[in-house]
């Protein structure tokens, strides 16, 4: 039987902010990375070898975005994170990440921009990378279909 292909591309992926798509990414693999915030299990081995596995309820994640300089997109969150930083947000904006291909992705009610970017001016253009912390991150069920 002959194997399948699939493929992947970065056009399927939608990045909306408070209802709003982020566009202008910068180039490469990491463009949009969603990592953990923290271990969501610990292991503990006793003395006498058997183990005990405790379960973090933190569902909190760190986005990073990494912009071209010329991405519409970094006036809008830069906009966002003066607002936010002199109270005129409360609580979070809504954020969602999805990859239309596949499904993968998910999304946050709350989420706050931690870091904005380092601004290199030079001969060549250089990322803007945004931070973003969204607790209560809710992952998009994958359907699994054996091949």
């Amino acid at each position: 039987m002959p194997g399948k292909t699939y493929v992947h591309s970065f056009e399927r992926v939608q990045v909306t902010l408070n209802s709003l798509p982020i566009t202008g990414f910068w180039e490469g693999d990491d463009a949009v990375m969603i990592e953990p915030h923290d271990d969501n299990a610990e292991a503990l081995v006793g003395a006498d070898g058997d183990a005990t596995v405790s379960y973090s309820a933190d569902d909190a994640v760190t986005i990073t975005l990494k912009l071209k300089p010329s991405s519409p997109a970094n006036q809008l969150l830069n906009s966002y994170y003066r607002r936010a930083r002199n109270g005129a947000i409360q609580g979070g904006l809504p954020i969602s990440i999805r990859d239309t291909g596949n499904g993968e992705g998910g999304s946050a009610a709350e989420c706050h921009i931690t870091n904005a970017p380092s601004r290199g001016l030079g001969k060549n253009a250089t990322e803007r990378e945004w931070k973003i912390f969204a607790n209560a991150w809710v992952w998009n069920e994958m359907q699994y279909t054996a091949a």
